[in-house]
């Protein structure tokens, strides 16, 4: 329950401490930080004796959820299109993370963590409170409305509605292995090579870096692309990359030494997702108005891709191959789901139940 004079403050400003506008108050009981502008993005802190300390303005939207670290320290929100986090008690800001809705956070007990939860992205997110670095990403169980730490800080917990734990992931034992520093811009894609010692990324800074996976070490930068690059494919051999960016580009790279092998547009509409098929015979690209498939040939050194199929198709965001090649399943905006044959595609779609969460991202069952 609210101590005494914060309920009375609460009542003050025409805020029900029952409702969904969210407050949280500080460990000691000195502090309690709620929303009280009718926009819901402005934040106001109160000491003990209700007395206004700071008010500050969310840069990430409407804030539905406020918790303090245990030491009072900052205060996390999660808000419409990302987290803020800020000082205390002047509520500077300390850093903030622009992405989907947050619907709840949570603060580890030794307040290095913080989880946040977006059921509508279908995830919860672990992060350090310190670095501002994402730790892990967990799919959010079927009945679970938030997440939180467990009071001795081991366990992560997946919560119903009705405040049951139902699930729960230890954590203290997952430190992180390496931190990758080198973009100038947001990466987007990132895949790792079949046998696991090589790690893609690519950046909107228009560059592929492939990394050592063991040691961290920074092996090749590629330069080439003119647009923000969005995805990243190996090939299942490990010995090729793929890359795709907002300006129709596939480029195709040497996974071993960094050098193009190949170029092409795609006319898709700017790429969302590139994959091989599992003998790494075709490549598939998913762009914002339709899907391509090409032949990978591989002659004396050379790579040339050839167009077998291109269908139109606006609003693709995704696709993804079954295991067998025959098939592929492709992601559209409104949550259509379209499974068209392999490589020569003719589809079959089908749109999710009623009621069925939102899909972001398709997989088949191995």
């Amino acid at each position: 329950p609210l101590p005494g004079q914060f309920a009375d403050l609460m009542r003050a400003l025409g805020v029900d401490p029952s409702g969904e506008r969210p407050y949280a108050v500080t460990a000691d009981g000195e502090m309690i930080a709620v929303f009280t502008a009718q926009n819901g993005s402005e934040v106001s802190l109160f000491g003990r004796r209700t007395e206004l300390l700071a008010s500050a303005t969310s840069n990430v939207g409407w804030v539905h959820s406020l918790q303090f670290t245990p030491n009072s320290q900052f205060l996390v929100a999660g808000c419409e299109e990302g987290t803020v986090v800020w000082s205390v008690p002047g509520l500077t800001l300390h850093t903030f993370t622009r992405g989907g809705v947050v619907s709840h956070v949570a603060v580890h007990p030794f307040g290095h963590l913080m989880a946040t939860t977006s059921l509508q992205q279908g995830h919860a997110e672990v992060w350090s409170l310190h670095s501002n670095r994402l730790a892990a990403s967990i799919e959010t169980p079927p009945g679970a409305s938030w997440f939180d730490f467990s009071a001795d800080g081991w366990f992560l917990l997946a919560v119903s509605p009705a405040g049951k734990n139902l699930f729960g992931w230890p954590i203290n034992a997952t430190p992180e292995k390496r931190y990758l520093a080198g973009h100038e811009a947001g990466v987007p894609g990132v895949a790792f090579s079949p046998d696991g010692l090589r790690l893609a990324s690519v950046s909107k800074d228009r560059t592929l870096k492939i990394w050592d996976v063991e040691s961290g070490a920074l092996l090749h930068t590629c330069t080439g692309h003119q647009a923000p690059v969005q995805t990243v494919a190996f090939s299942p051999d490990g010995t090729l990359l793929a890359t795709g960016d907002w300006g129709d580009e596939v480029r195709i790279w040497d996974a071993f030494s960094g050098k193009e092998r190949a170029l092409l547009n795609a006319q898709v509409g700017g790429i969302w997702r590139l994959q091989f098929d599992p003998d790494g015979r075709h490549l598939a690209a998913a762009g914002n108005f339709g899907l391509a498939v090409w032949e990978v040939h591989a002659d004396a050194g050379a790579i040339s891709l050839k167009e077998v199929a291109s269908v139109p198709a606006r609003g693709l965001i995704d696709l993804v191959i079954h295991p067998d090649g025959r098939h592929l399943a492709a992601l559209f905006r409104d949550g259509r789901i379209a499974i068209y044959d392999m490589p020569n595609p003719t589809r079959l779609s089908f749109r999710p139940a009623p009621g069925t969460p939102p899909v972001f991202t398709p997989s088949f069952d191995p």
